[in-house]
Formats: C-alpha cells, structure tokens, sequence
C-alpha cells in the first residue's frame, strides 16, 4: 500500500497534532484552521503537522468528473510550510487509501506519526465512502486516545469560505473576489510557447503560456495583471480565451 510507503518510516519522538485534506488554494478557511492547529500543538508541547493529499479524491472515487486545482501541488507545499507548521506530508489517494476505513487510517496515523490530536473542519469526512464524520472520528479518538478539534466554518461578509466557492468564482472571471477568498492574489504559472512574434508588430513582448489541463484559470477575458519573468515582475495585460483576431 502506497501510504505505508509514503508516511514516515520512524515516527517522531514527539507527539503530534494533525490535519488532513487537499488544502488546494491554501485559502483564508485553511489557514484560520491551521492557526488552531499550531495553538494546539503549542499549548499542548506537541509538533504540528498537516497531511495534504496530491491529488483530489474525487479522481480516484469518480475518475469521470472534471478536476481542476487552484495550486499546483509545488505551490500547495510551498503555502503549507510558509504557514509554519512542523511537518507537511505529501500523500497520493489511490485506490487502495480509498478503501481504508477511517479507524484503519487514523491508526496508521497513530503508529507512524505518533498522532495525539487531529483538528479537522466542521464538514469534514475522511475514509471509505466519507464515513468518517466528525462524529464518528470522535468515536474512533476515545477508542484509540486522541483527540478531536472540529472547527467551525470561516466566513467573510457572511459567506463561507471554501476552495469549491473560490473555484466558482474564478470561473465566472471575478478574480478580485476569489483574491479575497485566498487571502492574497490569485496566481499560476505555465511554460512559455513559440507563437506567431505579434509582439514585434505591436511594439511590445507578448507570451503565449502552456497550462496544464488540471489547472484552474479564470474565465475568458482580458485581465490587469503582474508577469514575474526572471525574479523580475511586470505590469501586463493577459488574455484568456480564444485568440484575440489581428489584421
């Protein structure tokens, strides 16, 4: 089983307190939770650490829906670590760690990472078929000995604040929203492909982008933004869609 092989081999000689999930977009929500989890695992003399799946679920459980990401998994752990928790442990959900039931997973979190304490979101569901409530992980913590912190919904303007809600958004093009639900201005990257030169007609550089097919732009548009080329940023006007038509 690939999470055997993925998690520690040698758990850490301290306790540890954990959370699970995607994290994709490593938004406002996500970082109001893992400012708890940090507290916790301070108050209490324990290491913090967050265990984020490489892929969604949803590609292992419905192969045939659509997913699209908000972060690339680099970018995903880069925001984790800069949040300054201990430990960031990448996972790959296969078939195999789907048909886990969450007492299985949560004892194997226990073995190979010394876990003490999980803190998890209010809607949060984890093992085979999401039966892994917050109720029933709480169950599953007095069994085993740890504890359950269940945090509530994090909201702004009296909306909740979710990767799905920030993906809506940025697909109706309203970027200025979805940077508000990130909590710092929408981004990504893309290899830079040889087009057809305009830029020498039009007097200034123009770049076409490769973007993988999982990731998440913004609606078709024509959009203000900053270009980072080289360490060094640019203000730029980028165009999402269909080829603008010349001549």
């Amino acid at each position: 089983m690939r999470v055997d092989q993925e998690l520690p081999q040698q758990p850490p000689g301290t306790s540890t307190v954990l959370s699970i999930g995607v994290f994709d977009g490593v938004h406002r929500g996500h970082r109001g939770l893992l400012r708890t989890l940090q507290q916790r695992a301070y108050d209490s003399g324990m290491l913090s650490g967050v265990i984020t799946f490489k892929n969604h679920p949803r590609t292992v459980v419905a192969p045939d829906t659509s997913v699209t990401y908000i972060t690339s998994v680099e970018e995903r752990l880069s925001l984790l670590k800069l949040s300054g928790v201990d430990m960031v442990i990448p996972l790959t959900f296969d078939i195999d760690l789907s048909r886990l039931q969450a007492h299985e997973f949560t004892s194997l979190l226990k073995d190979k990472l010394n876990m003490k304490s999980l803190v998890i979101g209010y809607n949060f569901a984890m093992g085979y078929r999401r039966q892994g409530t917050p109720e029933r992980l709480t169950e599953i913590g007095h069994e085993q000995g740890f504890s359950v912190n269940i945090i509530d919904a994090i909201t702004t303007d009296d909306e909740r604040i979710s990767s799905t809600i920030i993906r809506e958004t940025l697909s109706t093009g309203n970027v200025e929203k979805a940077s508000k639900l990130l909590g710092r201005h929408f981004s990504f990257d893309g290899q830079v492909i040889h087009g057809d030169a305009r830029g020498k007609a039009l007097g200034f550089p123009t770049a076409n982008l490769a973007i993988t097919k999982d990731r998440l732009v913004p609606g078709n548009g024509i959009y203000a933004c900053w270009v980072t080329v080289d360490d060094k940023r640019y203000m730029a006007a980028t165009n999402i869609g269909t080829r603008p038509t010349f001549g």
